[in-house]
């Protein structure tokens, strides 16, 4: 498994918590900073499960949660 896989998977699972929230009310940029901040922690974890180095994690993350808040 690579840290492409992982991301699709952290985009998958946060996708009902993007919903969620921005029918929340949550403005944008703070709904993307807690995703991006979920989404770093689920692709450390999973990356360590893995194998994989942890640092790919973060610069993932931000793309996850680009893709969830558009």
């Amino acid at each position: 498994m690579n840290i492409s896989a992982l991301k699709e998977d952290a985009e998958y699972i946060l996708a009902p918590v993007a919903k969620q929230l921005l029918a929340a009310g949550v403005p944008k940029d703070k709904a993307r900073r807690a995703l991006q901040a979920a989404a770093r922690r689920s692709l450390r974890l999973a990356a360590m499960d893995n194998g994989l180095p942890k640092t790919a994690a973060g610069r993932q993350a931000a793309a996850v949660a680009k893709a969830l808040v558009q």
